[in-house]
């Protein structure tokens, strides 16, 4: 194995891995919704298995959406970490 075949092997993995990477955010994303109901929720899941199209398709219909969610979602986890060393301080030791 030469090493252009080497490399070509190393740059397939890395899309395999950035490619499961975008899979594991979007199917996140879409049970994350609140807007979309189950049918709905079921409907992105199974055309997301479609490998590119259904990919792209949720990014280009969703994906401003999908940057609000995980913006509020980190809001409400910095609002958590602010709040989490009040609650410590107030135990009874």
């Amino acid at each position: 194995m030469g090493l252009l075949d080497m490399l070509w092997l190393m740059f397939l993995f890395f899309l395999m891995i950035a490619w499961i990477w975008v899979i594991i955010g979007v199917i996140s994303d879409i049970f994350r919704s609140k807007d979309l109901g189950g049918w709905g929720k079921g409907f992105w899941a199974l055309f997301i298995i479609i490998p590119w199209l259904g990919v792209l398709c949720y990014l280009i219909a969703r994906g401003s959406e999908m940057h609000e969610r995980s913006l509020h979602m980190l809001a409400e986890s910095e609002k958590i970490q602010r709040a989490l060393p009040l609650l410590l301080m107030n135990l009874p030791s």
